[in-house]
């Protein structure tokens, strides 16, 4: 029997450190590609893509990375990462297909949602409070952010600057060492365009606590079984 809970205590703490593990990759921030976790594609270029919601939370600011071959846009990495990763969506503003209207975020992992307000009306929301989600055109505004083609070693984070985008998304060419930068500012064109604050690393595996959590149940219950 003490070899059994010894076996037991041993289980519970190494599925604590991972769950620990985990969150500490949530709260890890990013200055360059080596501390991005998720990434997108296959290819020898890289390329890295914040989104920075600007909610006031500590963790306001995310960060995906994109691998590629050829010739690639901006608007090519924002649909290879919203197709890959669930938790996150994206629309772009009615007519204008080349702008973003509004940015979500499943935080939790458990498939909230959100609903959408119209423009000029922008009361749309995410349905759970833990997760992020803004939207605007006008009352709203999702601005465009990238680093200098002219300088491709120059990381925003890193030692580099961020320039406002001249171009919408479709018309950006990447190139092996881009960022890309989404940064909403609440009050609309007329406000302070906010730079994307120091993003931290999104989580390739947003389930990985749901299963160890599944495992520790199960451990529990084999115990009490035996």
């Amino acid at each position: 029997m003490e070899k059994k809970m010894s076996k037991f205590f041993l289980l519970l703490i190494a599925a604590l450190l991972l769950l620990l593990g985990a969150e500490s990759a949530r709260s890890q921030t990013v200055v360059d590609f080596s501390g991005i976790t998720y990434w997108v594609g296959s290819g020898s270029n890289e390329a890295a893509m914040v989104i920075d919601w600007n909610n006031g939370s500590t963790m306001e600011s995310f960060v995906w990375g994109y691998r590629w071959d050829g010739m690639a846009t901006g608007m090519d990495m924002l649909e290879a990462i919203t197709t890959d990763d669930a938790r996150l969506e994206y629309n772009p503003v009615p007519g204008f297909p080349t702008a973003v209207y509004a940015f979500y975020y499943d935080f939790d992992g458990d498939g909230g949602g959100f609903v959408q307000g119209a423009i000029g009306v922008e009361d749309g929301s995410a349905n759970d409070p833990d997760d992020y989600y803004a939207e605007g055109w006008l009352g709203g505004f999702w601005s465009y952010w990238l680093n200098s083609p002219s300088s491709p070693g120059d990381e925003p984070y890193n030692g580099g600057d961020w320039e406002f985008s001249a171009v919408g998304m479709a018309d950006r060419d990447l190139f092996d060492g881009a960022w890309d930068g989404w940064s909403f500012d609440a009050d609309g064109f007329g406000g302070t365009t906010f730079l994307p604050e120091i993003p931290v690393a999104a989580i390739p595996e947003p389930s990985i606590m749901i299963y160890l959590i599944g495992g520790l149940l199960g451990l529990l219950f084999q115990r009490r079984r035996n």
